[in-house]
């Protein structure tokens, strides 16, 4: 098991979808894109992640899996929120925008709450942070109940 990040670019009830060279542009250098539909990416500090998106010019979601707290990805993926208009929905620690003004136009926002509006890839890394935290105790959890009690 390992948390996800999403990102949907949904404006107004349907999807809204930007260039996958937006996408190219911004995480496309520590990418290896034999398979079309999951990017490995890798990045100078060892980190690493898996991005998962559709194989189209155009795209309106991407899911990163494991997401790495190297900096080359928040910094990208930052870009890629500030060039379209979404939200990224960092599993169990609410979501992020770049723009205050979508989130009334975000039908979904009660089911993602908080939402938080970041100014730079630093409040996008905290948030994640925060997902991992809550889904380590998580998983802490559930391997406590699966080996029973202890003595």
């Amino acid at each position: 098991m390992s948390l996800d990040i999403f990102y949907f670019s949904y404006i107004d009830g349907k999807p809204v979808p930007f260039s996958i060279d937006i996408v190219i542009d911004a995480l496309g250098r520590f990418a290896d894109r034999g398979e079309r539909t999951c990017w490995a990416l890798t990045f100078p500090d060892g980190g690493w992640s898996d991005l998962y998106l559709d194989d189209a010019n155009e795209i309106s979601d991407f899911c990163l899996n494991r997401p790495a707290l190297s900096p080359e990805l928040w910094q990208g993926v930052f870009e890629i929120m500030r060039r379209t208009s979404g939200i990224l929905v960092c599993t169990g620690a609410g979501a992020c925008v770049t723009d205050a003004s979508i989130i009334s136009r975000i039908d979904f926002t009660d089911a993602v709450s908080p939402i938080y509006v970041v100014d730079d890839a630093t409040g996008i890394r905290a948030r994640i942070e925060a997902a991992m935290g809550i889904f380590s105790r998580y998983m802490n959890y559930i391997r406590r109940r699966a080996n029973g009690p202890s003595e």
